[in-house]
């Protein structure tokens, strides 16, 4: 996994490579059992780079830890459903159009 110095480095970067970000986190359903727990939860996005307006969507599937210091992300995996230019749509067979974070 990521130490938390290359995570804070990517979000660093989205928030820098973004003219406009607006996300809406939805439907965040969390299952705890003692010290541990896992959660879903949704994000419909919108973006602003380099001119194009792209909309996204994507899942997170997490599993969260209880420490000394208060409840931890342990574990994140994410599906990307698509990320897509406004102008072309997310219904047609090419649905990952972002490229990759500079």
């Amino acid at each position: 996994g990521k130490g938390r110095a290359e995570i804070a480095a990517i979000f660093d970067g989205v928030g820098r490579s973004m003219e406009l970000i607006q996300q809406y986190m939805c439907n965040h359903i969390v299952d705890v059992a003692g010290d541990a727990a896992t959660g879903v939860a949704y994000l419909e996005a919108r973006y602003a780079r380099d001119g194009d307006s792209i909309m996204s969507a994507i899942r997170y599937d997490e599993d969260y830890r209880r420490t000394p210091f208060g409840w931890k992300i342990a574990r994140t995996l994410i599906d990307i459903y698509f990320a897509v230019p406004m102008s072309i749509g997310w219904a047609g067979p090419k649905r990952h159009y972002q490229r990759a974070l500079d």
